[in-house]
């Protein structure tokens, strides 16, 4: 796995509007969010960073596999200080938001942000992880090529973590075949059309299902929350 380092600051793109606050745009997967620092998860809804590109630098670490990124500090230009890492949801980086993930095995110093690969209703990322698992093995006789011996070892093992979240509540979950069909069962056909494959097969289906769903049930963007902090 290689990684690449860079220390920028995000790129500002702009204000809102008048016409922004009074009809928000729909969540496509084209919408570019707005470079910066989201504290919040309404700051997400709203692609509203708390903090702007030209308000921080950051140094981190990207992934280009898995596109992952890493942050090892980001710092506010006009007082230096640096925000602590795990206050922030998730970061926009080159019009695509990342998500702050929590990892069983985590690197000291960094922060882990997952890409938000897909945005809609339900929106889908991932990440790499690791877990410790028992993995059974057995020694064979060579002359008889049964086993003799059986047993467990507990290993370190690599793991794919797929998550969705829905838009409207921020609420996330696994991205699994029970968990898809519960959100969208207000699609009879689409649920129909799963569940015919059975849980085995259906799971080839899921992403192409998702992006199905979200074509069907456009959400728009949340109106900015007022903010109190100091500019």
């Amino acid at each position: 796995m290689y990684w690449k380092t860079i220390i920028l600051g995000f790129i500002f793109l702009g204000g809102l509007s008048m016409n922004y606050l009074l009809a928000q745009p729909f969540l496509t997967q084209s919408l570019q969010f707005k470079s910066g620092v989201y504290l919040t998860y309404e700051d997400f809804q709203a692609n509203q960073p708390s903090y702007g590109g030209d308000e921080i630098k950051a140094a981190y670490f990207q992934n280009p596999q898995s596109e992952e990124v890493r942050v090892e500090y980001i710092r506010l230009i006009g007082t230096n200080e640096y925000l602590p890492l795990d206050s922030i949801w998730g970061i926009g980086l080159k019009g695509v938001p990342y998500v702050s993930v929590e990892l069983n095995k985590s690197v000291e110093g960094l922060r882990t942000f997952a890409k938000m690969e897909v945005r809609g209703n339900i929106c889908y990322f991932f990440y790499n992880d690791k877990e410790t698992k028992d993995i059974p093995f057995a020694a064979y006789n060579p002359y008889t090529g049964k086993p003799f011996r059986k047993a467990t070892i507990r290993r370190e093992v690599a793991v794919l973590k797929e998550k969705m979240l829905r838009f409207e509540t921020g609420q996330i979950t696994d991205f699994t075949y029970e968990n898809v069909l519960n959100w969208i069962e207000d699609e009879i056909d689409l649920v129909s059309a799963l569940k015919s494959l059975g849980a085995k097969k259906a799971e080839e289906r899921l992403f192409k299902t998702l992006l199905l769903y979200d074509d069907r049930n456009e959400v728009k963007l949340k109106n900015p929350q007022p903010t109190t902090r100091n500019p």
